[in-house]
C-alpha cells in the first residue's frame, strides 16, 4: 500500500535553495516574474499563519476531492503540517491510530529542533470523515482579533479604516 503526499498531488515545486522562484504571470503567461523582484526575502522572519481560513480554503477541498480517489485506489494520503496548526485543529485524537489499515490520511507533524532541522514528533492515522470533522473544528479567529489585527497592518502602511 503506497503513501501519496499532499504536495505531490498539488504539483508544488520544492523549495531549491536561493535559486529564484518563478512563475507565470497571470496577465501574460508568456512572461516570467521573478519573486525576488516582488520580495527581497524568501520567507518571512515572523509566521503570522491564518490558521483557521487556510485549513477550510485549502487543504479540506484537496482531502475532499482527492481523498475518495485515493481510498478507491487503496493508497493512502500523507499530510504534513506543523505543530502550531495541527493544535488548532485539536491537536491528536485521545487515541491514536498508527495502523495504516485504520484510516485513509496519515497525517504527519513533525517539530523543528533548535538547529531548525525536522525531527520525529507525532503522527496518526485518521479516516477521511476523522479529517474532515477536525478541519471543521479548527477554531476560527474572533471578529474584534482580526478587525484589530488589519487596523495595526493599514496604520503601519498608513492607511485608514
Amino acid at each position: 500500500m503506497g503513501l501519496t503526499t499532499l504536495a505531490l498531488l498539488c504539483d508544488l515545486k520544492p523549495y531549491q535553495g536561493d535559486k529564484t522562484w518563478r512563475t507565470r504571470h497571470p496577465a501574460n503567461p508568456t512572461a516570467r516574474v521573478s519573486r525576488s523582484s516582488r520580495s527581497s526575502r524568501s520567507f518571512p522572519t515572523i509566521r503570522s499563519p491564518k490558521l483557521g481560513s487556510s485549513s477550510a480554503k485549502r487543504l479540506m477541498p484537496q482531502l475532499q476531492v482527492k481523498g475518495p480517489t485515493l481510498r478507491r485506489w487503496g493508497t493512502k494520503l500523507a499530510v504534513a503540517v506543523d505543530l502550531p496548526f495541527f493544535e488548532t485543529i485539536g491537536g491528536p485524537t485521545s487515541t491514536p491510530s498508527r495502523d495504516l489499515n485504520d484510516g485513509d490520511i496519515v497525517w504527519l507533524v513533525p517539530r523543528i529542533t533548535d538547529d531548525h532541522r525536522l525531527a520525529k514528533h507525532h503522527w496518526e492515522v485518521l479516516s477521511l470523515e476523522a479529517s474532515n470533522d477536525k478541519l471543521l473544528s479548527a477554531e476560527t479567529v474572533k471578529r474584534h482579533e482580526f478587525e484589530a489585527a488589519l487596523r495595526g497592518k493599514l496604520q503601519r502602511i498608513g492607511g485608514k479604516l
